[in-house]
């Protein structure tokens, strides 16, 4: 049980995760795991937010294209 969460983990990062994760109990990895997708989920946001406040710097003609380029 403490594998999955430690592996789960694992994924979430995209990295190895140090072995001494393995004391945590498997609650406490899954706590983490959702605390660092929820902090990754808010920092797109952010992101994303910042990205649309830069365009507003951007003549309105030109917007949809940089918006195109940029993705």
């Amino acid at each position: 049980m403490a594998q999955d969460a430690f592996q789960d983990l694992q994924q979430q990062l995209g990295s190895e995760v140090p072995l001494g994760f393995l004391r945590l109990d498997p609650e406490q990895l899954r706590h983490l795991a959702d605390a660092i997708e929820d902090a990754d989920r808010r920092h797109a946001q952010a992101l994303s937010v910042a990205g649309e406040q830069a365009l507003g710097h951007v003549p309105k003609l030109l917007r949809a294209r940089i918006r195109a380029l940029v993705g």
